[in-house]
């Protein structure tokens, strides 16, 4: 699951994964009772074809989020995200073209950044150099990431 949202009886939660078939979303819908939110109803964007999440599909949702209406509030956690993309960018102008970050939730409950990097020059001393700068960055800020490099 990579966001979840409350508002009008309903729970909507942006997925990536296998799609969810109507017998699996109906069971869902049916265990809500279990706690104690029978009168919820689920609704489910689904953002990717299997457990892979393309960029542009990524970057869809990312200006979705931005332009929606609905009140959002920025925890300390998305903070220390965008502390970390900043970070990053500066350290590395001439290495790094673009850094997308977001926040998954996985089914264990533990909230994981996911870190998409394009680089100008993608070589493995690039990657290399942007993984140990990542790694002591989001130890620093107590950030769980998963990083990835994109030619897109």
């Amino acid at each position: 699951m990579v966001n979840k949202q409350f508002e009008d009886k309903k729970i909507k939660l942006v997925v990536i994964g296998d799609d969810l078939n109507k017998s699996e979303i109906s069971s869902l819908d049916n265990r809500l009772s279990d706690y104690q939110l029978g009168d919820y109803k689920l609704q489910f964007q689904q953002l990717s074809k299997g457990n892979y999440l393309s960029v542009n599909a990524f970057k869809k949702y990312v200006d979705q989020e931005k332009s929606s209406t609905t009140q959002t509030t920025t925890s300390s956690s998305d903070k220390n995200l965008l502390k970390l993309k900043s970070q990053i960018t500066k350290e590395y102008p001439d290495i790094v073209e673009k850094v997308y970050i977001g926040q998954l939730v996985e089914k264990n409950k533990s909230d994981k950044a996911l870190i998409l990097v394009r680089l100008k020059d993608d070589t493995p001393d690039n990657q290399t150099t942007v993984k140990k700068f990542v790694k002591t960055s989001a130890d620093k800020l107590n950030i769980d990431y998963s990083l990835h490099f994109t030619k897109e």
